[in-house]
């Protein structure tokens, strides 16, 4: 029996007729699939529009196409994120529809179009598989177009773990003792994952930075982007140039120094309201590509996520350290000022 469907199947493919054939039905397949995908992204706007899973017994939307329509949360997620995002993009549910691209592309794509963008994108991605996709968009932002330089490969990516629940507790304890550490809640994922990583590595080692002949940074073996590289290089060992091999390891700033700056700042963070007096890094005021140098009123501890705040841009530092310093936060309605340090103040309100 088995060997007659082989020999079945043997003569089914090697007809040309019958190979067509199958060939058509695959492609009539995909374009239905598309076409579905499709007409799904609309339905799912117009079920989060009217709350449709309510008149169902479910509690989100998500719940709803588990239970209803079979779909596991983390897929069922990603399907309704395409579907905002389409909204959007016209043009490119189109294409969807049409069968131009499927599902996987789309769900590259919308990652990083937007409208202004749409057109050039789909132009440029016409013709690609789904890892081709992928790496055409490697490196790019939300709203560049295809000719833009790209950064470092800054997408996530979700890695999944299978934990009892006992585990899940230690974690949950150890993440909200970082909060306190810190004095801030994590913004994302990424940040706690950060947070983490900084514990293990422990309180006092700076980072270790490998400088390419263009400028570029590396460190922990990936290259890192501009903010990152900057919050690095303000307290760190720079391992040398990738291209010589004669350099030398030199530190950005001294331990000795470094011990005496964050004492001076009471081993905390300077910044008004932050609680953290771990994982503190010496930062310059004026950055050193402007002109900065280790002047004690140039420099003042930054709990690492302030610091990386700082260099992403949402947080301005200007004045003199350790008492006339000017704290601004991106779309602040006023600045925190700070008549003296962290340390300072603390003893003060102690004495009084």
């Amino acid at each position: 029996m088995l060997s007659g469907s082989i020999s079945i199947a043997d003569d089914f493919v090697t007809s040309g007729t019958m190979r067509d054939a199958l060939h058509a039905r695959f492609l009539r397949r995909k374009r239905q699939q598309s076409a579905w995908d499709a007409e799904e992204a609309r339905d799912l706007r117009v079920a989060e529009s009217s709350q449709h899973w309510t008149h169902y017994g479910c509690v989100t939307l998500i719940e709803y196409l588990e239970v209803v329509c079979g779909i596991e949360p983390r897929t069922a997620i990603e399907r309704v994120r395409v579907s905002y995002a389409l909204g959007d993009l016209p043009l490119l549910e189109a294409e969807l529809e049409e069968g131009t691209f499927q599902f996987s592309h789309v769900k590259e794509l919308t990652r990083i179009l937007v409208p202004d963008t749409e057109e050039e994108w789909i132009r440029h991605a016409r013709g690609m598989t789904y890892r081709e996709v992928q790496q055409a968009i490697a490196g790019h932002v939300r709203g560049d177009r295809p000719t833009d330089p790209t950064q470092p490969d800054e997408r996530r990516r979700f890695i999944g773990f299978h934990l009892k629940p006992s585990t899940i507790a230690r974690l949950s304890a150890v993440l909200k003792e970082l909060e306190a550490e810190r004095g801030d809640r994590f913004t994302d994922d990424d940040d706690k994952i950060n947070a983490l990583c900084d514990r293990a590595s422990g309180d006092l080692s700076p980072a270790e930075v490998w400088i390419t002949p263009e400028g570029r940074g590396f460190a922990h073996g990936v290259e890192l982007d501009d903010a990152e590289l900057a919050t690095l290089t303000c307290d760190a060992t720079i391992l040398g140039h990738v291209d010589d091999p004669h350099g030398r390891a030199h530190p950005t700033i001294t331990a000795k120094k470094r011990k005496r700056i964050r004492a001076r700042d009471g081993h905390r963070c300077s910044v008004p309201g932050c609680r953290a007096t771990r994982y503190l890094d010496v930062h310059h005021i004026i950055h050193r590509e402007h002109g900065g140098d280790d002047a004690d009123e140039n420099v003042l501890c930054l709990c690492r996520g302030h610091h990386r705040l700082h260099h992403q841009g949402l947080l301005s530092i200007t004045g003199r350290a350790p008492d006339a310093l000017t704290f601004k936060r991106v779309n602040a309605d006023e600045d925190e000022r700070s008549s003296c340090p962290r340390g300072h103040r603390d003893r003060v309100r102690q004495s009084s």
